[in-house]
């Protein structure tokens, strides 16, 4: 992971995994009732662990195809696509009838501003009405007043319904729960 952050740090945004007690945090009790979890930014796969053991179907997509490999080759039932999150409204726009929440470990704050605003309104007008989206931040990164228009775009697509702070992790993270 580290060695992949060093060669692509805008795609990776880590030097270490997200720990479980992270991805833990990600998957909030309000949300399990739901079917279909969509993961963006799979990495080495530490929220993907989680994401198998509370959704009947998991999508991931990675846009390193190291770590996409990767993915494949530890888990075997989730539906890994080697390509940029930015595709993932096609799923979300497609007539389903399970509920779906989205997970996304991107590094929104390294990320092209148009890009992050793009992929946020798209993912907010692509899900249902009550769907949920979750995402993290590490800090003190989003806590930056130059970084400060993430929450801003976060919280004018989505309705915030929780957030938590996750202090064993490396680095530490904010996570939000949001509703469509």
């Amino acid at each position: 992971m580290f060695l992949s952050f060093l060669k692509t740090p805008f795609l990776i945004g880590s030097i270490a995994p997200s720990s479980s007690f992270l991805s833990k945090k990600m998957i909030h009790p309000s949300i399990l009732s739901n079917d279909m979890a969509i993961e963006l930014g799979a990495g080495s796969g530490a929220v993907t662990k989680h994401l198998v053991n509370s959704f009947k179907e998991v999508i991931s997509y990675e846009i390193s195809k190291e770590l996409s490999d990767l993915i494949v080759e530890n888990f075997n039932t989730v539906d890994v696509r080697n390509e940029d999150a930015c595709r993932c409204s096609e799923i979300l726009s497609k007539d389903r009838s399970n509920a779906c929440t989205v997970f996304s470990s991107l590094p929104f704050t390294l990320m092209d501003k148009s890009k992050v605003i793009g992929l946020l309104e798209d993912i907010s007008s692509s899900m249902k009405s009550g769907e949920i989206f979750v995402c993290f931040f590490y800090m003190p990164n989003i806590f930056l007043p130059w970084n400060q228009w993430v929450l801003r775009e976060i919280k004018s697509n989505f309705t915030v319904l929780d957030y938590s702070l996750v202090f064993l992790n490396l680095p530490p993270a904010l996570v939000l729960v949001c509703m469509k």
